[in-house]
């Protein structure tokens, strides 16, 4: 299950109706159970056929019905009914022919699904910075003392926004550094050193990580002791050693939660700095999101999966998300929205 930023553009003042609206066109039927013109019928007779054979004369489904019913959970249509897709048919149905034979058996999904729920602000909250002094608390833009989730385009005070995303990130920095775990009967803190050796080992490189990454998924032997990331730094420092605390932050599990933060800040990018709180400074940006929804479209970044994992990632979103921030009505309103999935 993920998290992700969405950051939605309605020309109406955003409420939670306005909102839900505009969102409607991704919705993940199966969860959120709104019925309604984006959940189509999906034949999945073929796939269900080619299920079956691996079954096909085995003890626990002696037909094809058999195995229909017991391995698709759906309700069967009489030959000559019609589904009733309002109740017992809502999520799918299998088709009966005279003899009581399966015919067709039917998904009903929104092939286009992005999301699961979603909440304005959420773990986002607070990202966006107002001029206009809304009510605190009260207004109709969530406005609180530490930032808002909701505002009017023109009122945006970038040089504020910026300014707040690169203490975030460096709050999480130093947050990393004060963190305690235990390993065994030891207690292991990352020092700012180990931090900046976690980084030069792995920042450089993040493009290269992804791809070694992919490779120890696929292997056969994932519960080796050199794990994916040992490999890595053997592979590309063979001749700087580890050092005693790199490698007890690594066993402590510190090294992965740290690069896996990184992977928002770098984006597979290669940072021209040593230093992660420099390059920080210069290259965080005042807004950012995974996707805009925007005119009846959505834009985004990739494809969101389970566990944060990421498909079909548009290496120019960067670029494409200021084109498309900057052609913005400035009359409009954005919420910036934690969608899951």
């Amino acid at each position: 299950m993920s998290h992700f930023a969405v950051m939605v553009v309605t020309k109406e003042l955003p409420t939670q109706e306005i909102l839900i609206e505009t969102l409607m066109p991704w919705h993940e039927f199966e969860c959120t159970g709104y019925n309604n013109k984006y959940v189509v019928d999906v034949d999945e007779t073929k796939e269900a056929m080619k299920a079956y054979k691996h079954y096909e004369g085995g003890s626990e489904y002696k037909t094809f019905l058999d195995f229909v019913e017991h391995f698709y959970g759906k309700k069967p249509v009489a030959y000559g009914k019609k589904p009733d897709t309002e109740g017992e048919h809502k999520y799918g149905y299998y088709l009966l022919n005279k003899k009581g034979e399966v015919t067709k058996v039917i998904d009903r999904t929104n092939p286009n699904r992005k999301w699961d729920w979603f909440q304005v602000g959420g773990r986002y909250s607070g990202r966006l910075r107002s001029k206009a002094k809304a009510a605190v608390g009260g207004g109709p833009f969530h406005d609180r003392p530490q930032g808002s989730d909701q505002c009017q385009i023109k009122d945006l005070d970038m040089e504020a926004m910026r300014k707040a995303s690169v203490e975030r990130y460096k709050g999480w920095l130093n947050e990393t550094i004060k963190e305690d775990r235990w390993i065994d009967t030891i207690r292991c803190k990352v020092s700012k050193e180990t931090l900046l050796e976690i980084w030069a080992a792995y920042v450089p490189h993040a493009g290269e990580k992804h791809r070694l990454f992919d490779e120890y998924l696929k292997s056969a032997d994932r519960s080796a002791s050199k794990g994916w990331f040992d490999a890595y730094l053997l592979a590309n420092y063979p001749e700087e050693p580890v050092t005693p605390a790199f490698i007890r932050a690594y066993k402590a599990g510190l090294v992965n939660s740290i690069v896996s933060g990184w992977d928002d800040i770098v984006d597979d990018k290669d940072p021209t700095s040593a230093d992660p709180f420099a390059w920080i400074e210069k290259n965080v940006k005042a807004i950012s999101a995974l996707a805009v929804v925007a005119d009846g479209q959505w834009y985004g970044k990739g494809d969101m999966g389970w566990f944060g994992m990421m498909s079909n990632k548009d290496a120019d979103w960067e670029t494409k998300f200021e084109e498309l921030f900057k052609n913005l009505n400035p009359e409009h309103y954005i919420s910036i929205v934690d969608c899951h999935i």
